[in-house]
């Protein structure tokens, strides 16, 4: 009988599971269809053009500029040739993708949390994961999320094999995972192997396991394979030096070697009120499972409430939340009634003999009610402008990834403690250890890159799920107080993906600078040009794009060079003009100065035939300032240059707000 039952719950588990995966994929399908085809910003198509200049013979490294690992463009290149010269498809690989990550991340989850919770879970971050101005559907970051999530599963494995085989295999697998995200990008690869070599050493030690000598060699081995494949077609190709200087040597676009490793990192590691706050978080979740609160002293009682209170006083304070939300009431008549609509469900939810009684008519109800508010957000102008122009997005946003990564840091650290103390706090303690580490090496990752002092969102994708999981299986003494902190933590994330959804349609991509245009304008399809088929554009910036394509492919021939500043290539594609300058892309914080320098000559000896301008106002003075301490960019010389030249060897055919095309004159 035991038996059977058995046998039914973990048909119950992946009955849960399939329906689980199909939700995800809805989940992330609806929600991208709020900016999938109506988002083409200024920049897109660079990775396409690298496409190309392959398909046309050259070579990476030896024949142009790329500063990304080979994988990337391998990637790549699969994607655009399945697309047949379509860019919506080429882009549709990449939402596949994303929903296969997702779909990971859940099945990782599953093995250790309920699938409901892990599903909640997923479904919120798939959303709050996009809140970057940045976020793009199919970019290296992806695939690097990807990766984590891989070598992730087999870290897991790692620790709940017993057997010596099974663990040596488990860590060859990572291995070639380990290996695939040194040909991906170079900062997961150091983030990776400095976190899960780290707990490697420390569980062998813990264990008194004699064999680490064995698992360093199996991971070893793994990690050689693909790197192996790769010099090998290097050395062929005659790329191999090319490729180790415009990877490693050149790279003072993101700073000195220091600052990528150690500097970045610090930085996120400076908010003040996202520690406060994830402490609070980690005082709650600890004390909430220890009955001893009961009978603490009342000194200590004071103590505990009054530390609380300053703190968030302090919150208060820092973000001027009380002033903000008092605007919002006096500005926006509706916010009142969903205030206390919000606070109903609140209260609602923590009556713990209405919930007992009818949990699952209410989980219903409240899972329609977050939809229908979702829908309506998306396709209301007058509600996604409003929401957007309170400035939710920022304010939670520039605290959200924050609070938790620092929840996720002591956590982490927690359990790391509790381990070497022998003492079992949570199930699967070790299990959860290894996810966690998943998580903090991706945020480790993308800090290197990034030098800001906010967290990027599509960084949390495998600790935001984790933490959400963590948080929704808590069992307080108190059921009330359960409910009451589950209960606000979800309604923070319901506030988060209104907030995300109306900064995707009001301006999906405005990254360094570059604007973007409302959704409800974007309405115009183009039909005459091939690449561009089924994306939707506003009237101005269809028409900029048929008439600047027009009149490039009537002003050139295949071998002339479009020259795009700062990073447009998009015209390259549309106009199928390839033939370029050794830096085909020359974005300002991954190009070294050498090679700015050897572009700056080849444009001295040849100046390119049509030229596209845009101005990006502040966009060098922030790189500098972020990455290089106020050093000057050596891209200041193309600007120079072209200063002079545009004003005296070119015609402008065109102008569209900042975008200008130019024509050398005969």
């Amino acid at each position: 009988m035991l038996i059977c039952e058995n046998i039914n719950k973990i048909y119950k588990k992946k009955e849960y599971q399939i329906i689980g995966i199909f939700t995800i994929a809805i989940v992330v399908l609806l929600y991208s269809y709020n900016y999938f085809a109506n988002t083409f910003p200024y920049s897109d198509g660079w990775f396409v053009n690298y496409v190309e200049l392959l398909k046309n013979g050259n070579v990476p490294y030896r024949d142009f500029f790329y500063y990304l690992p080979p994988l990337n463009l391998l990637i790549d290149s699969v994607f655009w040739e399945l697309s047949f010269g379509y860019l919506l498809a080429f882009r549709a690989w990449y939402l596949l993708e994303r929903i296969l990550l997702y779909i990971l991340v859940y099945r990782l989850l599953c093995r250790f949390f309920s699938p409901q919770k892990a599903l909640l879970a997923t479904c919120i971050s798939t959303v709050l994961c996009t809140a970057d101005d940045f976020d793009f559907f199919g970019d290296y970051n992806q695939n690097v999320a990807v990766l984590a999530v891989l070598i992730t599963y087999f870290a897991v494995d790692f620790v709940q094999h017993e057997a010596v085989k099974n663990k040596k295999k488990s860590l060859f697998l990572a291995g070639i995972i380990l290996g695939l995200m040194f040909l991906t990008k170079q900062t997961i690869f150091i983030a990776c192997g400095i976190v899960f070599f780290l707990l490697l050493i420390y569980f062998c030690v813990l264990e008194r396991d004699k064999n680490i000598g064995k698992y360093i060699f199996s991971t070893a081995i793994g990690v050689v394979i693909p790197i192996l494949i790769c010099i090998v077609i290097l050395i062929y190709q005659g790329a191999l030096l090319q490729c180790i200087d415009q990877l490693f040597t050149s790279s003072e676009g993101k700073g000195s070697l220091f600052d990528i490793l150690v500097t970045h990192f610090v930085m996120t590691l400076k908010n003040k009120v996202a520690w406060i706050f994830a402490i609070m978080m980690c005082e709650i979740c600890w004390l909430g499972n220890k009955r001893s609160i009961v009978k603490m002293k009342l000194f200590n009682k004071i103590i505990l409430i009054g530390m609380n209170l300053l703190g968030a006083v302090y919150i208060l304070y820092k973000t001027e939340f009380l002033r903000k939300i008092i605007k919002l009431i006096s500005s926006h008549y509706w916010v009142l009634p969903t205030i206390v609509v919000l606070l109903m469900i609140f209260i609602v939810t923590v009556r713990s003999d209405i919930i007992e009684q009818n949990r699952k008519i209410l989980l219903l109800v409240m899972m329609t009610v977050i939809t229908g508010v979702c829908v309506l957000v998306m396709f209301s102008p007058r509600i996604y402008h409003a929401i957007y122009n309170m400035k939710i997005y920022y304010v939670i946003f520039g605290y959200f990834s924050n609070i938790i990564f620092y929840f996720l840091i002591m956590l982490f650290i927690y359990l790391i403690i509790q381990n070497v103390r022998k003492k079992k706090v949570i199930e699967k303690q070790n299990e959860i250890i290894m996810i966690a580490a998943g998580g903090l090496a991706l945020n480790y990752a993308t800090t290197m890159a990034a030098g800001l002092t906010t967290m990027a969102s599509n960084s949390m994708r495998i600790s935001l799920p984790l933490v959400l999981s963590i948080i929704f299986s808590l069992e307080f003494f108190d059921k009330k107080i359960s409910e009451c902190f589950k209960t606000m933590v979800l309604l923070i994330c319901i506030i988060g993906i209104t907030a995300c959804i109306s900064q995707k349609s009001v301006t999906a991509y405005p990254w360094w600078g570059m604007k973007d245009k409302p959704k409800e304008e974007k309405i115009y399809t183009i039909d005459d040009i091939k690449y561009l088929k089924g994306f939707k554009f506003s009237k101005e910036d269809k028409e900029m794009y048929e008439e600047f394509t027009k009149l490039i492919s009537d002003n050139t021939s295949e071998d002339d060079i479009i020259f795009g500043f700062p990073y447009i290539k998009i015209y390259n594609i549309l106009c199928e003009r390839y033939n370029t300058y050794f830096v085909p892309v020359f974005w300002y914080d991954v190009v070294g100065d050498k090679y700015v320098d050897i572009l700056v000559d080849e444009l001295n000896d040849n100046l390119p035939q049509i030229v596209i301008w845009y101005d990006i106002p502040g966009a060098i003075e922030t790189h500098e300032a972020i990455y290089r301490n106020g050093k000057y960019l050596e891209q200041r010389k193309i600007v120079e240059l072209f200063d002079e030249v545009l004003t005296t060897k070119y015609e402008c055919l065109a102008e569209y707000n900042d975008m200008y095309l130019y024509k050398l004159q005969e």
